[in-house]
């Protein structure tokens, strides 16, 4: 066969187009039964190339690749459907080149003189790094689907706000959490406390389990050219078995079969639980991961959402930081624009004592100031008190930072005040 073909050959979904004879022929939901591959085959034709065809479609089977004779008799089917094309040759080259792609796995190659980067990429700085799996979790009605959709805009966009930089990529949200008419509802809100047009989002309404349809996911990235997938969320994702570790492992697997950037939302068991919720393996398999945490209700139409970068495997983890969502409803409760503002994490109490111990005692020990502008010794005993400590651990910690510029010093026995930065001149 010489025509050159088209070809797309992701996990699960294998598409070749021969421009030539008009065909377009697609593999997927291929995998191995009883020593043979099996894929589900879909061909289809252009009516404008053959004159007696007046649908495109012209078969679709279940295809064993493996087989000599089942591949002879889907030719001969084919040959009676449409004389003029080879079916003989391409059919073999089809399930010949399926069989193999499926069975070598991805591309061995060199490692130690590769190029190297000049900087760590992102596609949402310095929240969502590329090319890698991202978990973003919290405790439920945080309001994770907002800042998911927010994440979106200002990628799609390429828009920089809030501390946050994009590089451009499409975008493919799978939920199994909501509906897309109140998801549309969310994003145009968003859009328009950005102040900027809707952008067109590709949303896939999921039920079932994501290895069940890790396929089809592969073919809308195929089809759309997408760049990040968002997972709304892991728990409905794998079923609801959040504890099994093989479940785990083997999402992130097929997450890292399709070869794109992908955020996981996730939640955590009760508010007080460290970590996402389930099985260890979901902050193992992740090579970034966010805590977001909410803060105080100051107003009823007011969000505010502490984040915390709780692991990386690349570079250093980056400081924590917090967005205040502001909610605009008409009369009918139904919100008509979402603003969103950069705050301090410090700021809210609770986003606070998400913050490393060390920096709870600074933030404390700051704000004990008379109106002379000196600062208040404090006993150990009032900052564990201030900050829900442990003793031992709050020792320690002083202990590590006394005399230090922007921490504190000893004012005494067992008491500590903050000491400030000297001027830079």
């Amino acid at each position: 066969m010489s025509e050159k073909v088209k070809e797309t050959l992701m996990v699960g979904y294998h598409k070749y187009e021969f421009v030539q004879d008009g065909l377009t022929i697609v593999m997927d939901r291929i995998k191995e039964e009883r020593g043979d591959v099996i894929g589900d085959m879909t061909i289809e034709a252009d009516p404008t190339k053959y004159v007696d065809l007046s649908n495109p479609h012209i078969i679709t089977q279940k295809q064993n690749m493996s087989s000599g004779t089942s591949k002879d008799r889907i030719a001969k089917i084919l040959s009676g459907k449409l004389e003029t094309p080879d079916w003989d040759s391409i059919i073999e080259y089809v399930c010949t080149k399926s069989m193999r792609k499926h069975r070598e796995g991805h591309p061995l190659v060199q490692i130690g003189d590769l190029e190297p980067r000049k900087e760590v990429p992102y596609v949402l700085h310095p929240l969502i790094r590329r090319d890698v799996p991202c978990i973003l979790y919290g405790e439920s009605g945080i309001g994770k689907s907002y800042i998911s959709l927010f994440i979106c805009l200002l990628v799609t966009n390429e828009i920089s706000a809030v501390g946050l930089t994009p590089t451009k990529a499409n975008i493919l949200y799978l939920d199994w959490e909501d509906g897309e008419q109140n998801l549309d509802e969310r994003l145009k809100a968003l859009a328009k406390g950005l102040n900027i047009q809707t952008p067109q989002l590709y949303y896939q309404y999921m039920d079932g389990m994501f290895r069940d349809q890790v396929h089809m996911v592969a073919k809308r990235i195929a089809d759309n050219n997408i760049d990040l997938i968002i997972i709304d969320s892991k728990g409905a994702a794998i079923g609801g078995r959040i504890n099994e570790a093989d479940t785990t492992v083997q999402l992130f697997n097929y997450i890292r079969s399709l070869r794109v950037t992908s955020i996981v939302i996730d939640h955590v068991a009760k508010q007080s639980a460290i970590g996402p919720i389930g099985s260890t393996y979901t902050v193992a398999e992740a090579r970034n991961v966010w805590e977001m945490r909410a803060g105080e209700h100051r107003a009823p139409n007011k969000m505010w959402i502490g984040f915390y970068h709780r692991k990386t495997n690349m570079s250093k983890k980056h400081n924590p930081f917090a967005l205040e969502f502001t909610f605009d409803e008409d009369d009918n409760e139904i919100v008509q624009s979402v603003s969103v503002e950069q705050v301090d994490v410090a700021d809210d109490s609770s986003t606070r004592t998400a913050l490393p111990i060390v920096s709870q005692i600074q933030i404390f020990l700051k704000e004990q100031v008379m109106p002379t502008g000196e600062y208040i010794a404090q006993s150990i005993e009032d900052i564990t008190a201030a900050i829900d400590g442990r003793t031992g651990t709050v020792k320690a910690r002083l202990s590590d930072h006394v005399d230090k510029e922007g921490f504190w010093e000893k004012a005494g026995t067992g008491e500590y005040k903050y000491k400030d930065k000297e001027p830079a001149w």
